[in-house]
């Protein structure tokens, strides 16, 4: 419950973002793309900035009061950008996915989030499970899914024919995972030569070589993820006027199967079955 109203906001957020980038587009998907690759890459920068820096030497209460007041921040600037610009017309389509296409979405939410339970305890095994090592594993993921969603615009015939390459993706995607189950037990060496190179001192150098030792085995994937969920978007909206309330249904249904596959995986088939 303590919660529940700021991710709530923060969900209500996106279909805004949509709704405003594709206002008249020709092709969906390439607006919200963009403005969901730059606010995961922000996400991206906030998680190493608070991570090595803001916590370490201002503490918990005052980073919190520093991201209430950058949202503040935001928030104005919004509302001054709402007054500057006119307002949208009443929307002419709507978003009609079917059922077996929000199953869908749901079903990729709940494998994405179940798959970063296990990748939390594969690493934590290399990496520790400290804040700093769980620092590294998050921006790793959200590097990969804003990088992805960025280049989904510039792959034109991603957005031609949504449904196949959404195929094509989540096939890759599931050959992608079944890659790291074999090459995760050569990530200490892979650790080692990192640490092998010249780092300017010893905390770059612990740091650094864990940040891109994870990443090499978590980007790929999540370049996968984040170009999928703009074809996502294209495929529930149909239409710019729709863009809105497309991108909440793939947001709202991914998120509810998200939620489920962390609980699965983590207080289910972890424990039973082994990571």
């Amino acid at each position: 419950l303590l919660f529940l109203v700021p991710t709530a906001l923060m969900g209500a957020t996106l279909p805004l973002l949509a709704q405003f980038a594709e206002r008249g587009a020709a092709i969906v998907g390439r607006g919200p793309a963009l403005y969901y690759g730059i606010n995961t890459l922000g996400a991206f920068t906030g998680v190493l900035l608070s991570t090595f820096w803001a916590i370490p030497t201002m503490g918990f209460t005052a980073t919190a009061h520093l991201s209430a007041m950058l949202n503040a921040g935001a928030g104005v600037g919004g509302l001054c950008l709402g007054r500057a610009l006119p307002p949208a017309g009443r929307a002419e389509g709507r978003a009609t996915p079917d059922r077996a296409m929000l199953w869908a979405f749901a079903a990729m939410g709940f494998s994405s989030l179940g798959f970063e339970v296990f990748w939390s305890r594969l690493l934590a095994i290399h990496i520790g499970s400290n804040v700093y090592a769980y620092g590294l594993m998050l921006s790793s993921i959200l590097a990969g899914i804003g990088l992805g969603s960025i280049l989904f615009r510039h792959i034109p015939p991603l957005a031609r024919r949504p449904r196949f390459w959404l195929g094509i993706l989540e096939g890759m995607l599931a050959l992608a995972i079944a890659a790291q189950t074999v090459l995760m037990g050569r990530f200490p060496d892979v650790l080692a030569r990192l640490g092998a190179l010249p780092w300017p001192s010893p905390p770059w150098q612990v740091y650094g070589s864990l940040f891109l030792g994870v990443s090499a085995f978590l980007l790929p994937p999540c370049l996968l993820m984040g170009l999928s969920f703009p074809l996502c978007v294209r495929m529930a909206a149909g239409t710019g006027d729709a863009a809105g309330e497309g991108a909440g249904r793939v947001y709202a249904v991914n998120t509810f199967g998200a939620i489920a596959g962390t609980a699965l995986a983590g207080l289910v088939v972890a424990p039973k079955l082994g990571t």
